[in-house]
């Protein structure tokens, strides 16, 4: 499996997925090949529901504009000072409509809230163990995922992109969780004219 498939498959199970925890560990099993054994025991002990609680709680109290119809969930490298392992932020904005692709690219100032999320703590924990090549894995692929489950759950009724703020080579910079609605809207009318 590629880096490339790894990242569809945890897109894949973060957009169907039914519950934030079993789809977790359900995504360790299937990245057992790649991580090993030992990691991928270690990452499937983490629980997601307090984080997601957690993180719904913010979204909700967000003072969102009237024109805002996006959240981006954007994470940050680990910071090595014994207290924050890793983390990542909320940042409403205004798409209008556009692909991910298009405005993800656009020169804005991110007005944004600080979340903290222990799963992701974990993930940082775990992979400072790994050997080099799991550790990359670990903290690109396998903290993607649990900040896209995190990010899903917490915020059900939101269009979501979950991005990197400073991707490393090789992985994708952002990705988009949700369909927009108007896109769906529009499909659904000109098929039922």
């Amino acid at each position: 499996m590629s880096l490339d498939e790894a990242f569809a498959d945890v897109l894949t199970v973060a957009k169907t997925a039914r519950a934030p925890t079993a789809a977790w560990r359900t995504l360790c099993i299937r990245q057992r090949r790649r991580l090993g054994v030992k990691a991928s025991d270690a990452l499937a002990e983490l629980e997601l529901d307090d984080d997601v609680a957690r993180v719904r709680a913010i979204v909700r109290d967000l003072a969102m504009k009237s024109d805002h119809d996006t959240l981006v969930f954007s994470l940050y490298d680990a910071i090595d000072d014994g207290t924050a392992a890793a983390g990542f932020y909320v940042a409403p904005m205004k798409s209008g409509g556009r692909a991910a692709d298009d405005f993800m690219h656009d020169p804005w100032a991110r007005d944004h809230t600080y979340l903290r999320a222990s799963v992701l703590d974990g993930v940082s924990h775990i992979a400072a163990r790994c050997d080099l090549r799991t550790r990359w894995l670990v903290e690109s692929v396998m903290a993607f995922a649990a900040a896209a489950l995190v990010a899903r759950f917490a915020a059900p009724s939101c269009r979501i992109v979950v991005a990197f703020d400073e991707p490393k080579k090789g992985i994708p910079a952002f990705a988009e969780l949700t369909v927009q609605k108007k896109a769906e809207e529009t499909r659904s009318a000109s098929a039922h004219p």
